[in-house]
């Protein structure tokens, strides 16, 4: 307890440690005073990283979910270092749509949080801003909410620095697959197997996202999605040597209605659910799709005769779908479904015309 006025060591105080939404969601008390403070990632990253520890907490539904822990007089306090103008703007406009009126502003140039936002009853007692800072913020954008989480963009694009680093990642991925792979590689593509691992980097994707938002964006809930899909892998595997599919036609039509599935249930629909009912839906519904495409990619594996050629294409693939994944910037976290979709819709027709030729 390093605070001079040792506030932990009051036994008023409750020590919680773990994912702010998830504790809102989980807790039934009431509280006089909610801050947001010291959330984001900026004291290790840029605002513009592509590693979005804090995304979940800046949108809409995760200040709304703030707001229902609030006694009726109760206040919320959120500070932030902006420094872009847009990003203060973003928080300014959630709190206003989640409260349901603006929220006050401090802002002190030159300050560490440049910017306190106040929201709730607290709000009435704050000065008000000056109209040209206050136009600045009221300018319409488009708002972070749980299906485009991103705080830190001006707008639905892709950053072109991002574009640059991402292409620069695929030239060198295709160049040392390509020299490492040597004829085995050069001697003809194998498409069928780039799109399997194009699709499964982005349900992979989309799955932790989704536990993430019921569970919380822990360690925790990372290491059990990863290891549920290397334990459905492993169970598609042994399924796939004891009772070899002849076709994979069904496995595809089973793996699209999975995806339908997990597209129509959004994860705020899991939310008014038990814990332990939250945990078997919502892992049935990353799990099964993860299921279909690992049974179709053995059994497309073992028709190769070429396995060097099989998984340097599935490689390049994935990273392929990793690339893809940044197109949520633009269209939202839930259109990675689609994509994923259209993705194996494609396989499956390269995967019908193979077993036409082998029949």
């Amino acid at each position: 307890n390093g605070s001079p006025q040792h506030a932990y060591a009051d036994p008023r105080v409750h020590l919680h440690i773990g994912d702010a939404r998830a504790f809102l969601r989980k807790t039934n008390h009431k509280y006089d005073l909610i801050i947001f403070g010291t959330l984001d990632s900026q004291t290790l990253l840029s605002g513009m990283s592509s590693v979005r520890l804090d995304n979940y907490v800046y949108t809409v539904e995760s200040f709304a979910s703030a707001r229902a822990r609030l006694k009726p007089d109760g206040t919320l306090l959120a500070y932030h270092m902006s420094a872009k103008s847009y990003i203060a703007a973003n928080i300014y406009q959630i709190l206003g749509e989640a409260f349901g009126s603006a929220p006050g502003v401090l802002f002190r140039p030159g300050y560490l949080f440049n910017y306190v936002f106040v929201a709730g009853a607290g709000a009435k007692a704050v000065p008000a801003l000056e109209p040209t800072r206050l136009a600045e913020l009221s300018t319409a954008r488009d708002l972070p909410r749980d299906n485009w989480p991103y705080l830190y963009l001006a707008g639905k694009t892709i950053p072109v620095h991002y574009l640059e680093a991402l292409f620069s990642v695929l030239l060198i991925a295709g160049a040392f697959i390509a020299i490492g792979g040597g004829n085995a590689v050069r001697g003809g593509g194998d498409l069928a197997m780039f799109l399997m691992g194009a699709g499964f980097l982005l349900v992979e994707t989309k799955s932790v996202t989704e536990m993430s938002l019921l569970f919380g964006s822990t360690w925790t809930v990372n290491v059990l999605v990863f290891a549920s899909i290397l334990v459905m892998v492993l169970a598609a595997n042994l399924v796939v040597l004891r009772y070899p599919p002849k076709t994979t036609q069904r496995l595809f039509g089973g793996l699209l209605a999975a995806l339908a599935l997990a597209y129509a249930v959004p994860a705020s629909a899991l939310l008014r659910l038990a814990n332990m009912a939250q945990w078997l839906i919502g892992g049935f519904l990353v799990a099964l799709p993860v299921f279909f495409a690992a049974l179709i990619f053995s059994t497309l594996f073992r028709r190769r005769t070429d396995g060097t050629r099989a998984l340097a294409y599935n490689l390049l693939g994935a990273i392929v779908g990793g690339m893809v994944e940044y197109s949520s910037m633009m269209f939202g976290v839930k259109a990675l479904y689609i994509l994923a979709a259209a993705i194996y819709a494609g396989a499956m027709l390269l995967s019908r015309r193979e077993e036409r030729a082998i029949a």
